[in-house]
């Protein structure tokens, strides 16, 4: 290592108190020496201001006048009623008073909490959890106050000791900070900190918190824990641990108020909202949507949002709610002329609205970045009725304005307009649907006011009545802050601020239901791009420089060269395949300059640094913000030097990531424009005043839309593999034809026009370009006959349509090397959609064509998009997804597992029920992989609703462990505790059940039961009719009244026409007319829709069967009458039930019979149980397993009664709990699918007999009202013996789960 490294990795290591030293040999004497280089002192506690506390992002948030009058009005009234002498508690109901009035009035409590003096909990509710803990001292109290020269006080001992019994004994994990104040001084500690150390059971200090909680100490006083547990852990904590601890005095505070010091009181004021002590969410954080933003722009459009089949979706309104004034209902009534089908045409008219609409919020954006330049300047102002007074002068503003340079433009049109930039001309060039209507065809007409409107009268009401429809969008969107780089400070504006970011999930949200797409929270998009890029920028610097390193901080310490290390960075190739709204794209934009800030090569467009002591890039809340040394946030001013070079430099930044490094690909053209927008507006938030024009237009913004493309990411006629060129797959004759060098010269024109088209060209120029573009393409395919696709074509029904197609292996030059071989990215991130590919029709006949190993007609798309990704990868590139997780343990998903175990699996996160989606109920997985072969060990979480409390990155990263790379192969993953991991694999001994002489059967479904099920009375009333009506009606036992063991009948009856019956309705005339009463559109199975009185009637879903009949056939229906268990499909208890009265489930059960003799077993399975057999000394299979249920020989036992037993102890519980999916609150879904590969020991029938006779008798206790718990207890030891586990520990942790 040389000097000048050795000199860098100094000052990685600034915090550390190592003592380092290194030798040299002199060249010219050959002595040798030694170097003391440097001795690092124990870093004492930092003291920190309250602004470098606070979120960057929150920092650009605005505080109100108002708010800010009421925050001084408290600070002042708090200092001028302290009081020299007086106690602590006067002093603690001052501090009291002062937070509740000043910031958490009405929604969240401040008060005591037990023996903590204030707490600030988390809501006003008696179930709300202290989230900030505060210990307070009387002012003259010195000896017990916390302070910079004397830390180790009592006043931190009592904190101690509150926190690790709020933390430990009473798991309250929503604790977010620690406070001491004696009413001047004020230190807040970060909960995190006091987490990793003081809540660390390898902490000797948890140990003891343990035993003295316990009273097992040799002192039960709070001193002795203060004094002999508390302080010398305190002095390891303060030796130990980097504290960052926020310190303010009441006394600056009111300086402050006194000269109007805006500054200071506006950080003090962000740092004690609920927005940093309680981590709430705030206004700019991208993943909160403003539903009445929200729900008045549908107004606008013409759509509402409803509820159906438990997800939201956006529709066009009903008939009687719609606004002919709305632009949907305009643009269809324009286009139904020309259009006569009707789907059709609302499609096209809402893909016209999703255009307008973007145009008019991304001038919205660009109008807010100028008045926020120029001070608010209201003579740069043109989204108003006063300078664009009709759709046709907004059409005009569109084609004739903006989408023309400003020296190219009308005279006329530069008067009118003199402000109005030109950035780009892309977004407003005509779009396919507008050559058949453009918004100039929109009638201004007056529309109906939203009843919940935004807008509000000349009195300060709420708007009502009608607005022109211009005139009404101009005026809603002028209620709100669109600045997208807002700058924070206190501001006379009470507008709510609407993210750029939050704009994409609108959109998402109008735009993507129907695919299956699902808008993903910035917290898991940032989470993930930070995850993959650091991983692939760390492997590029490896493989180019032949580093070993093994993270950022490694390769920093390397890099002496920032040019070359920008273009290593800048070589980085990431694609979303499934871009939707672009979401993921930006978090990666956002990412790829921070890694360049965290590596200290960011350059200005010159070329020198723009060091990380002078502005740090960080991302905060999926933001990218830019603080100074002193934390400020970075405010661009025209004209200024410095501000000047950070903002062009950042702007280039983004414009070369974009340009080079970011490519996404959707089948839908709307979510296209989506993305490319998105981008957009991230540009834009940099966009710069140039030199060259005196400092009054803005830089153009490039032509990014080349990247982003419409396609079908999975279909390609031509196949994905590294390495290979299209030339390749051409016939022998094509292949003669073709000149030697004509690829590659076609491929380096190619590429260079691809360049400038990037580099924003005019419209014309443009245009001949992407024509350009299209002739090289189709030279680079030369339209050649592939002989692969020959056969598939031949043995087909038709042929492929590959116009939708994405190919791949031309498509984008980057990804191409100099001779046209495909080479593929470095990562690949995204949220592919959720769609059954048998809902799928035709195209999903099409995927089953196209080679996809991991393909099952039973599964998702999102299963083809995981291997697609991978085949898009370069050699050890990187690849993430989040995605349903069924396919972790379901039978379909088994191609997918086995796929992903020959990729190197590297993190596989498990969210069980934890929703992260608002608008359907998605139960989610996170993984990363990297093509390659490495078989390492694997990160792996699980986590559900209940240990899972929102702190997405804190919570995943304490729950990670590693787990070897062979738990993850073609049979079921699951994730677990490695004590549960130990006693699941003892469970994976002996005969599955599936494999077992028993059946598992699903309950009756009717798909109406209000008509079917009935009650006793109504059975009576039915049998006095008809007696035939006696064969019909079942006893019923629905799902959710089952107990574990044995069930009380309810007074439920089924009415069993079960269609393998083939019965003639017509002999059971009292039900006839019963389900004829409920209406025959209701019963019909045709799955049509009916007006009936009015009202949308939906008949069942379409089968073959008779309106009368049950659904499905049924032909199983002989087997309720056996003896049998009962268990309901979904449940949180797993309880398992014994019926013997003939009952029928219901769709929400599962039945349990026996086979009727051993023929029957499947095949196989004779050797199976017969080895058991062999085993346990039994004679025959039928001393281990008897023909029938209820029947015990002497050497034999009840199966049924056994497997009861089995099934409801808390071992199978567990294994319930771990293998079958999880839905909300903890319930497992136990479908046979899931259930029949629980494998039961058969080697021991004296057990097996021990546990049939335990649960006669639990069953008969039941009965009788008595309490079980000793029989089961008994039960519960002997399954333990039945699988050999014996482990105290491991039994312990099965009985604590």
């Amino acid at each position: 290592m040389t000097i000048y490294e050795k000199t860098r990795k100094i000052k990685k290591l600034e915090k550390r108190r190592i003592f380092y030293t290194f030798s040299r040999v002199c060249s010219l004497t050959k002595c040798f020496f030694v170097i003391p280089l440097i001795y690092i002192y124990p870093m004492p506690i930092q003291f920190i201001s309250p602004k470098k506390a606070v979120n960057s992002a929150y920092l650009k948030l605005p505080v109100s006048y108002e708010k800010m009058d009421v925050f001084k009005a408290c600070i002042k009234s708090m200092s001028a009623q302290g009081k020299t002498g007086e106690t602590e508690e006067y002093h603690k109901g001052l501090i009291n008073k002062f937070l509740s009035n000043a910031l958490y009035n009405p929604d969240y409590a401040v008060n005591t909490k037990d023996r903590i003096d204030l707490a600030i909990f988390n809501g006003k509710d008696n179930n709300a959890k202290a989230a900030v803990l505060i210990e307070v001292k009387a002012p003259e109290n010195a000896a017990e106050m916390f302070s910079e020269s004397h830390s180790n006080v009592k006043s931190l001992q009592e904190l101690v000791y509150y926190f690790m019994k709020e933390y430990i004994r009473l798991e309250n994990h929503e604790i977010k900070y620690l406070a001491i104040t004696n009413y001047n001084d004020w230190y807040f500690f970060d909960a995190k900190d006091f987490v990793k150390f003081f809540a660390a059971k390898s902490n000797p200090v948890y140990s003891k918190f343990l035993k003295f909680d316990a009273d097992q100490m040799s002192d039960s006083k709070t001193s002795f824990f203060y004094s002999d547990i508390a302080k010398p852990a305190i002095d390891k904590f303060i030796e130990t641990c980097e504290l960052n601890v926020v310190h303010f005095s009441l006394a600056e505070a009111v300086k402050a108020v006194e000269k109007n010091d805006e500054k200071k009181l506006f950080a003090l004021y962000k740092f004690l909202s609920p927005e940093t002590l309680l981590s709430k969410p705030f206004a700019n954080d991208s993943n909160s949507l403003d539903k009445n933003f929200y729900a008045e722009l549908l107004h606008i459009i013409g759509l509402e949002e409803v509820k159906e089949d438990g997800k939201k979706v956006i529709r066009r309104k009903k008939k009687e709610n719609r606004d002919k004034a709305s632009l949907l209902e305009s643009a269809i009534y324009q286009l139904e002329m020309d259009e006569p089908n009707a789907e059709k045409c609302e499609e096209m008219a809402l893909r016209l609205c999703i255009t307008w609409i973007n145009r008019l919020l991304f001038l919205k954006l660009v109008e807010s970045q100028i008045l926020m330049y120029q001070k608010g300047n209201a003579d740069y102002k043109f989204m108003s009725l006063d300078k664009i007074k009709s759709f046709d002068e907004l059409n005009i503003f569109f084609f004739m304005v903006l989408g023309k340079k400003i020296d190219e433009r009308d005279e006329d049109i530069k008067a009118k307009y003199p402000n109005v930039p030109y950035l780009n001309s892309s977004l407003f060039e005509p779009t396919d649907d507008e050559g058949k209507l453009k918004i100039r065809g929109i009638p201004d007409e007056q529309i109906e006011i939203y009843n919940k409107t935004v807008l509000k009268d000349e009195k300060g009401k709420r708007a009502k009545g009608t607005l022109l429809n211009l005139d009404y969008i101009f005026k809603f969107l002028d209620a709100y802050n669109f600045a997208s780089d807002a700058q924070g400070g206190v501001s006379s504006t009470n507008k709510t601020l609407i993210n750029a970011s939050v704009l994409g999930l609108i959109f998402e949200k109008i735009n993507g239901y129907k695919d299956g797409s699902f808008y993903t929270p910035g917290f898991i998009t940032d989470y993930m791009a930070k995850d993959v890029l650091e991983r692939a920028v760390v492997q590029k610097f490896n493989e180019t420089k032949k580093w070993h390193c093994k993270s950022l901080s490694d390769v920093e310490d390397k890099i002496d060269d920032v040019v070359e290390a920008n273009e290593i960075v800048d070589d980085i190739r990431i694609a979303d395949i499934a871009v939707g709204s672009g979401h993921f794209l930006v978090s990666a934009l956002n990412r790829m300059l921070a890694m360049k800030s965290e590596l200290n090569i960011l350059c200005d467009v010159k070329g020198k640094r723009i060091k990380r002591s002078d502005y740090l890039l960080k991302v905060d809340n999926d933001e990218l913000s830019i603080v100074d040394d002193e934390g400020e946030p970075f405010e661009y001013k025209p004209g200024n030097e410095e501000r000047q070079r950070v903002q062009e430099a950042l702007f280039n930044e983004k414009k070369r990531i974009i340009e080079n490094c970011l490519f996404g690909v959707d089948l839908n053209p709307n979510s296209v424009n989506i993305c490319r927008l998105r981008l957009w507006i991230e540009l834009l938030k940099n966009a710069y005043y140039t030199e060259e024009s005196g400092y009054k237009h803005l830089q153009t913004l490039p032509n990014i839309d080349i990247n982003i493309k419409v396609g079908d990411s999975l279909l390609s006629q031509y196949p994905v593999q590294n390495g290979r060129m299209v030339a390749e797959y051409l016939s022998a004759e094509e292949k003669s034809d073709r000149k030697k060098d004509s690829l590659k010269n076609n491929l380096l024109e190619y590429r260079q026009c691809v360049q400038d088209y990037k580099s924003g060209k005019t419209q014309n120029s443009k245009l001949s370009l992407r024509q350009k573009i299209a002739s090289l393409k189709s030279r680079i395919v030369e339209s050649g006959t592939i002989d692969m696709f020959d056969v598939n074509a031949s043995s087909s029904e038709g042929v492929i349509d590959f116009s939708n197609s994405l190919e791949w292996t031309f498509e984008f030059p980057e990804i191409l090397d100099d001779e046209g071989k495909f080479v593929g990215f470095d990562a690949v991130i995204g949220n592919p959609p959720y769609v059954q590919l048998q809902s799928m029709g035709e195209m999903s006949d099409v995927y089953s064509k196209r080679d996809y190993s991991c393909y099952n007609k039973s599964a998702d798309l999102y299963c083809l998009f995981v291997e697609r990704a991978y085949s898009l990868l370069k050699k050890n590139g990187y690849f993430s997804f989040i995605m349903p997780n069924k396919w972790m343990l379901v039978d379909y998903g088994k191609e997918l597992r086995e796929f992903m175990s020959q990729t190197s699996l590297k993190k596989i996160l498990n969210f069980g029920d934890v929703q992260f989606f608002a608008d359907a109920t998605i139960y989610v997985c996170i993984f990363v992989s990297q093509k390659s072969g490495d078989k390492m060990p694997v990160l792996a979480c699980s986590l559900n609703s209940k240990n899972y409390h929102g702190e997405f990155e804190k919570e995943v990263n304490a729950a990670t462990f590693e787990f070897p790379a062979e738990n993850f192969g073609a049979s079921e993953w699951s994730i677990r505790n490695k004590l549960h991991d130990s006693v699941l694999q003892k469970m994976n001994v002996g005969t599955a059940l599936k494999d077992m002489p028993i059946s598992i059967n699903y309950g009756i479904k009717t798909g109406f039961n209000d008509a079917f099920f009935i009650d006793g009375k109504t059975r009576e009333k039915l049998i006095a009719e008809d007696p035939n009506s006696e064969d019909l009606i079942k006893p019923l036992l629905r799902g959710r009244d089952i107990n574990a063991w044995v069930t009380e009948k309810e007074d439920q009856y089924l009415i069993g026409t079960f269609p393998a019956l083939n019965l003639d309705i017509d002999q059971y005339p009292a039900i006839k007319n019963h389900l004829l009463s409920f209406g025959i559109e209701k019963l019909e199975q045709t799955g049509a829709k009916h007006i009936v009185n009015g009202e949308e009637i939906k008949a069942r879903k379409k089968t073959s069967n008779k309106w009368f009949e049950t659904q499905d056939q049924i032909g199983y229906y002989k087997e309720f009458a056996k003896p049998k268990i009962v268990y309901p499909n979904m449940t949180s208890v797993f309880p398992f039930t014994y019926d013997e009265t003939g009952s029928f489930g219901n769709d929400k059960s599962f039945i349990i019979t026996e086979k009727d003799n051993s023929q029957n077993l499947p095949k196989g399975t004779e050797n199976v149980i017969a080895s058991e057999a062999k085993q346990s000394n039994a004679e025959t299979i039928s001393d281990v397993i008897p023909a029938k249920a209820g029947i015990s020989s002497p050497s034999g036992y009840n199966l049924l009664k056994a497997l009861l037993a089995i099934f409801n102890s808390n071992l199978v519980k567990l294994w319930i709990w771990y293998n079958c999916p999880e839905l909300m609150g903890g319930t497992r879904e136990i479908r046979k699918a899931y259930f029949e590969n629980l494998r039961i020991p058969l080697n021991n029938a004296e057990l097996l007999q021990q546990l049939a006779t335990l649960a006669d008798e639990i069953i008969v206790a039941k009965k009788a009202g008595e309490d079980t718990t000793t029989l089961e207890d008994q039960v519960n030891q002997i399954v333990y013996q039945l699988y050999g586990i014996t482990d105290t520990e491991k039994i312990e942790s099965v009985e604590k789960r």
